[in-house]
Parts: C-alpha cells; structure tokens; sequence
C-alpha cells in the first residue's frame, strides 16, 4: 500500500501469519477491520494481482477488482474477473470499479472433442 502512495499506519491488515490459506488470512484481514472500526460494512472488494486472489474472492464470495495491464489483465479477466485496473493514480476511476465490482465468475474448462 504504501508503494501506491496509500499511507498504512493503522489500517488493519493480515499476513502469512493469521493462516495456512489465503482465505484464512482475508477472513483475518476482515475480522480485523471490523473489530476496529466497530462496524459491520455493507461491500468488502478483495484487490488482487494474480490468479489465486481471483479463486480466494470466488471461494469466499467476495467482489474483486483485479490490477495489471496488459497479458495480465487479459489473464485475470480470463478466469472471471470482471473489472481490471492498471494502477491506482485515477481514484475516481478506482472507486468507481470498487462500486461496481463483482464476484468473479467461475469458469469451467471443457476438453476438446466433448460434447
């Protein structure tokens, strides 16, 4: 966060530590917010780079905005994510996506010569 320009001090966050699973570290990463600001909030967005942020959003339900350009951004949007962003120098833009994210779609891969 704090390479995006995003100050962090304070902002509740979980790591490698709070669990063996990327789920389990969101769910810790979430338990963590809402203890802090003593709120129930109404939309979480996971933001991720990489393939298993989609799949952690998708088992957990979570709307996700994908960040990369490029292949990667073709990458993400090709196991369902929805909404991808090159960087975060247009907030406007951001929250727009933030606003509109969704759950991303399972995709199913059949074999070819199936029916």
């Amino acid at each position: 966060m704090t390479a995006a320009g995003f100050n962090a001090d304070g902002i509740p966050a979980a790591f490698a530590e709070d669990g063996p699973a990327r789920e389990m570290i969101v769910e810790a990463a979430i338990r963590k917010a809402c203890a802090q600001y003593r709120a129930d909030f109404e939309k979480i967005v996971l933001v991720g780079d990489a393939i298993w942020d989609v799949r952690t959003a998708q088992r957990l339900g979570l709307p996700f905005v994908g960040v990369g350009i490029n292949e990667q951004a073709r990458l993400l949007c090709s196991v369902g994510t929805s909404a991808v962003i090159e960087d975060f120098l247009d907030p406007a833009h951001c929250l727009k996506c933030f606003e509109t994210a969704e759950v991303p779609r399972l995709h199913v891969h059949r074999a070819s010569g199936q029916g």
